[in-house]
């Protein structure tokens, strides 16, 4: 019998080592967007894991979280309305307050889901004639989140980060639903979310970084579709940190518009090589009987099968970002060029006449 015991004691243990290592590749494979991957974690976790319920609550979450990212929305939205139940029993029935809040918070994340896979479906509306829209499931998630502020450290990044989701979903939703100017003050209340925690803690990236592309990229594209360029090139700017150069130029600085141009043209040489390897890896895909291709979960509903998601930085693709650092800073540099010559043209009068 004590033989028994030990080997049921090493059983648990094994299984604990392991979900471990599966929780810890499940990170590594989110960082490096390796979605299918992250997927299968999920699948194994929840097969393996010997935890609470409440902990079980988190492995649900995070298979809906990868399987958003693999373009599985039907099989998330599936997921959640499993568990919002069971995370309102939890809600209302907690015996402590650290469960309680759990609880909260995992019904903020999972409206937010919901609001995803609605909008990855590309369905603003819901089609039976309901509330379940993108834009209502981010309002109720706000007016939860709302509840939660006071029992949350003011200071927490989870709230902070919670809070920025809220408002960049909310102006996603508006620009679906055709609102462009409620759309334009949500990117800008996320921004500037954003940007208090940067002037108020010189680390606060550290626990945020994920989030400045992303947040500015909605902002600096709205503003430049709205004709708002100057606005829209100081936003982009400031987010990939070229703000300071641009201003430089702006005031005269030869060297800082030098190396504006010379920004400008490596921008220009990596959209050309990133287009060539998406239209190399599409002719691959069509014609190379023998090419080797990335291994995803058999039930992957491919869109965009060929598009390179590993370049994906919190949601934006690279070539999108390389996109509008063409456009903005040719702008950028061009309104410098014209600034400056303004510049010494009023120079050049005073002192000629």
């Amino acid at each position: 019998r004590v033989g028994a015991g030990n080997t049921a004691q090493d059983k648990s243990i094994g299984c604990r080592i392991k979900e471990q290592l599966l929780w810890m590749l499940f990170y590594a494979s989110s960082l490096s967007q390796d979605w299918a991957t992250c997927l299968n974690c999920t699948e194994e976790i929840m097969k393996v894991s010997l935890s609470t319920d409440q902990e079980d609550n988190y492995t649900v979450i995070s298979r809906v979280f990868a399987l958003l990212q693999c373009r599985r929305p039907s099989t998330a939205q599936e997921l959640i309305r499993n568990l919002t139940p069971t995370l309102m029993t939890l809600k209302n029935s907690a015996d402590n307050s650290a469960r309680r809040l759990s609880a909260e918070l995992l019904l903020v994340v999972a409206q937010l889901y919901n609001a995803d896979a609605y909008l990855l479906q590309e369905r603003s509306l819901d089609c039976t004639g309901g509330k379940d829209t993108p834009l209502n499931f981010i309002h109720r998630a706000n007016k939860s989140l709302s509840a939660i502020v006071p029992q949350v450290d003011a200071s927490s990044s989870l709230l902070l980060e919670l809070q920025i989701l809220m408002a960049n979903n909310e102006g996603v939703a508006l620009v679906v639903e055709g609102d462009s100017v409620g759309a334009l003050g949500s990117f800008r209340k996320a921004t500037q979310l954003l940007k208090s925690r940067l002037s108020n803690d010189r680390k606060g990236m550290q626990h945020l970084p994920w989030l400045l592309i992303p947040t500015y990229f909605n902002l600096s594209l709205i503003l430049l579709r709205d004709g708002h360029l100057e606005e829209s090139a100081r936003s982009w700017l400031l987010a990939r940190k070229y703000l300071p150069c641009w201003e430089k130029a702006i005031r005269g600085n030869s060297e800082a518009l030098k190396k504006l141009r010379d920004i400008h043209t490596v921008a220009i040489n990596r959209h050309v090589i990133l287009m060539a390897k998406r239209r190399m890896e599409r002719e691959s895909a069509v014609w190379d009987q023998e090419n080797i291709m990335e291994w995803v979960p058999p039930s992957f509903e491919s869109t965009d099968a060929n598009e390179e998601q590993s370049s994906l930085v919190g949601g934006v693709g690279a070539a999108q970002v390389i996109a509008l650092d063409v456009i903005l800073l040719r702008y950028a540099i061009s309104f410098a060029e014209k600034k400056a010559a303004a510049s010494f043209r009023r120079s050049a009068g005073s002192i000629g006449y």
